[in-house]
């Protein structure tokens, strides 16, 4: 027993045996820094990729911001086209005008005022109040929806994992309190979105930062019902300076 003892220390403490693994522990350490900046290599990459989407976004944005400043009238003449449009195809219309919802929803433009035009629009189709607020508020509401849905897959798609991601890393208290409102948006998501979508913010920019919580979409559509509030004061107004005129 003492003899294998001794032959299993004498083994143990050989230099040549301490040498190879000293070597292959720092190959492996070697292998493992390497495979270390590939994967980083690949994750800037795909941040870069990431990124792009929403760049074209922006850029698209601000192009449509340009051209309103600049070409101001313009953009009033294209108005009234849309209301003789309006006026001369009016079934073939609603689904134009629910398209153009769901790309102002999603490049965050203002809707309030087309909301306006719309009702005016087919309170002149029908010559009356109440007709064009029946047809008014269904199509906006129809738009806004769609823009609304859209608008939380691109959020997620864009935007949502890479802010999740800034969050996780950072040690800041507003880290915390976003984990605290993620946790009240799982639990109560219809009802905070409701309360949002009665208050007079931007609708597509609150849409992007309700993607990038956890809620989940049945919810967020639910509660973004609320918004039919606010679509039918608008088309009130805009039935109303129809009935004025």
């Amino acid at each position: 027993m003492e003899s294998e003892d001794h032959e299993s220390v004498v083994f143990s403490d050989d230099p040549s045996k301490i040498a190879a693994k000293q070597y292959m522990s720092a190959q492996d350490e070697q292998i493992m820094n390497e495979l270390e900046e590939d994967e980083e290599e690949d994750d800037s990459v795909s941040q870069y990729v990431q990124w792009i989407p929403l760049a074209l976004c922006v850029a698209i944005f601000l192009g449509i911001i340009i051209y309103l400043i600049v070409d101001f009238h313009g953009c009033m003449k294209m108005f009234e086209d849309l209301t003789e449009f309006v006026k001369m195809h009016p079934y073939e219309s609603i689904a134009i005008i629910i398209s153009i919802y769901i790309v102002l929803v999603i490049f965050c433009m203002p809707v309030s005022f087309f909301h306006i035009i719309v009702a005016i629009a087919y309170c002149k189709v029908y010559e009356s109040f109440w007709k064009g607020f029946a047809i008014s508020v269904p199509v906006i509401f129809a738009g806004m929806m769609l823009g609304a849905l859209a608008v939380i897959y691109l959020s997620r798609y864009l935007i949502a994992d890479w802010i999740k991601k800034q969050i996780r890393k950072s040690k800041s208290s507003y880290a915390k309190n976003f984990k605290v409102i993620d946790s009240m948006f799982v639990t109560n998501g219809i009802l905070f979105v409701a309360l949002l979508r009665l208050m007079w913010i931007p609708f597509g920019l609150t849409s992007y930062l309700l993607g990038v919580t956890s809620i989940s979409v049945v919810d967020y559509m639910l509660g973004t019902c609320a918004v039919i509030v606010m679509i039918v004061l608008y088309v009130l107004l805009g039935c109303t300076i129809y009935q004025a005129q």
